[in-house]
C-alpha cells in the first residue's frame, strides 16, 4: 500500500522511508483490521448471517456497459422491468454465452415485483430512469450514489439507519472512484480514495454507530 500510493507508480523517484510504512499501517491497515475484528465479534454474538445475494441495476437507455464489470457480476439472472430493454438483455446473455460459456435466464416482471421474484444468487435488473430513481431511494435514500456508469448495487436488505445509508453511499463512491483511477493508471490515487473511505468507516461510522451494535 506504501509503494501503490507512492509516486512510484508514476515511474518517479522515491525516497524510501521506513516511517512513511508506519503512517500507511496506522491510517489503513490497523483500521481495517480493527474495523473487521469489531464486526466479527459482534456478528457472532448477535449470530448474524449475511444474506449472499446480489442485485444490480442497469439503466437501460445508456446501452451495453463495460463488459469487464458485466463479467465481475458473474450474474445467474437478467429481469426486465415493465417489459424493459430485451435487446440490451440479449447483448447481455450473448456475452455470457460467448466468454464464459454461461447460460443467463431473462424473466420480465412488474417494478413493484422485483423484490418478490429475484432469488438467483446474482441478478441485474434492467429498467428506465424513473425506475432506477425509484430503486436507489429505496436502499439509500437521498444519499446521492455516483451512477455514471448506471451500474448501481441494490441492497438485499433494508436500511432504515441515516448512518448506514451514508456510509453505504460513500462505500459505492469509492468503489466507482477507485475503478476510475485504476483504468487511467492512477493507482497512486485510488490507494488514497481507499485509504480515506477507512478513515470514515471507522472514525466516523463505526465510532458514531457503537451503541447500536452494542444494543444485544
Amino acid at each position: 500500500m506504501y509503494l501503490l500510493s507512492s509516486p512510484a507508480v508514476r515511474a518517479e523517484p522515491v525516497r524510501f522511508e521506513e516511517n512513511m510504512i508506519e503512517q500507511i499501517y496506522k491510517d489503513f491497515t490497523t483500521p481495517l483490521m480493527n474495523a473487521y475484528n469489531f464486526f466479527a465479534t459482534y456478528a457472532k454474538i448477535d449470530q448474524f448471517k449475511a444474506k449472499t445475494n446480489k442485485r444490480y441495476f442497469i439503466h437501460e437507455s445508456n446501452g451495453l456497459p463495460d463488459a469487464n464489470v458485466l463479467i465481475r457480476m458473474n450474474a445467474d439472472e437478467i429481469v426486465l422491468c415493465d417489459a424493459g430493454d430485451s435487446t440490451l438483455a440479449m447483448q447481455i446473455q450473448n456475452l455470457y454465452k460467448t466468454l464464459l460459456g454461461k447460460k443467463i435466464q431473462i424473466t420480465t416482471v412488474d417494478t413493484k415485483d422485483i423484490c418478490n421474484t429475484t432469488h438467483t444468487e446474482s441478478t441485474i435488473i434492467i429498467g428506465s430512469k424513473p425506475i432506477i430513481e425509484k430503486l436507489r431511494k429505496e436502499s439509500y435514500g437521498e444519499e446521492k450514489v455516483n451512477a455514471s456508469r448506471m451500474i448501481i448495487p441494490l441492497l438485499n436488505y433494508t436500511v432504515t439507519s441515516e448512518l448506514d445509508r451514508r456510509i453505504l453511499a460513500e462505500l459505492h463512491d469509492t468503489i466507482q472512484t477507485v475503478q476510475e483511477h485504476i483504468e487511467n493508471y492512477e493507482l497512486d490515487q485510488a490507494s488514497k480514495v481507499g485509504i480515506d473511505f477507512i478513515e470514515k468507516l471507522t472514525n466516523r461510522y463505526i465510532r458514531r454507530s457503537r451503541r447500536r451494535f452494542w444494543a444485544k
